[in-house]
Order: C-alpha cells, then sequence, then structure tokens
C-alpha cells in the first residue's frame, strides 16, 4: 500500500530492454509551484495628510492559509489609533504599550476606516480606502502608522 503523500511515476523503459520501475515522488515534487503576489510595499491615505501609514505584506507565507492576518502597528507613536475593517467602527485598536493588534480577514477586498485621538483625545473618524488581498491568503500583512 503507498503513503497519500507520495505520488507514482511508473518509467516505461521496455523499448531499451529494461524492465519498468516504480518511483515514489515526495507530495509536490514535479507540481507547479503556486504563484505568490507580488510583496505590498506602499504608503496609504487615511484622510489626514499628517498621517504616514505603510502597508507592507510579509514573506512567512503559509501554503494553503485562507485567509490574511491583517494587523495595524504604531510606530514611534503612543496617540490611539484605530481601524474599521469592512466596518466603520473599529476593529483594531492601538496605544501607548499595546503596540500591535492582529485579526483575520479573508483574502478579498477591505473597506478600512481610519480613525484617531483628536483634541481632548476625542476618537475622530478621518477618512476611509480599500485595500486589495486578493492572492495573499496564508500572509500577514501589515499597516505601520508611523506618523500623524
Amino acid at each position: 500500500m503507498l503513503k497519500p503523500a507520495m505520488r507514482i511515476l511508473r518509467l516505461g523503459l521496455i523499448p531499451l530492454g529494461l524492465a519498468a520501475c516504480t518511483i515514489q515522488l515526495p507530495e509536490g515534487v514535479g507540481q507547479p509551484k503556486p504563484e505568490l503576489p507580488a510583496p505590498m510595499d506602499f504608503y496609504i491615505a487615511t484622510g489626514d495628510n499628517a498621517d504616514r501609514v505603510r502597508v507592507t505584506s510579509d514573506a512567512m507565507y503559509q501554503p494553503g492559509g485562507s485567509t490574511v492576518s491583517l494587523c495595524l502597528e504604531l510606530v514611534n507613536i503612543t496617540w490611539w489609533k484605530g481601524l474599521g475593517v469592512g466596518q466603520t467602527e473599529p476593529t483594531l485598536e492601538v496605544q501607548d504599550n499595546n503596540k500591535v493588534r492582529c485579526t483575520d480577514v479573508a483574502p478579498a477586498q477591505v473597506d478600512l476606516n481610519f480613525w484617531k485621538a483628536k483634541l481632548l483625545g476625542v476618537h475622530t473618524w478621518i477618512g476611509s480606502a480599500a485595500l486589495n488581498l486578493e492572492g495573499y491568503g496564508g500572509h500577514t500583512v501589515s499597516l505601520r502608522w508611523t506618523a500623524d
């Protein structure tokens, strides 16, 4: 009985006067590798010209991943920031020592709503954008808020 993770390759060498033989190949050998999407590395507009939010995808691909890990991260900032993923209200919130928050989303286009603490710390919606995550299943996509 063959292991399920193995494929069979039969070499027909009878015309050469040799007997046919069977070779077991590990799963995936001889199969085309899935085409990976181009790494993300760009800035996204939040609706406030003072903001700098860099979007990157990591190289830590998990084959067969059916979701994208979408993360909001503060870099050298302590004031509250929020990100509504697929909804208006913040899904992810970061502030002070809570610098990174993540959620799993489908690898599709997602609507993002940006929030930040404004005058007197009032949480204020500042704008929205769309981010296309098609093809990024199994990846982590980070939104790094670096300036406000």
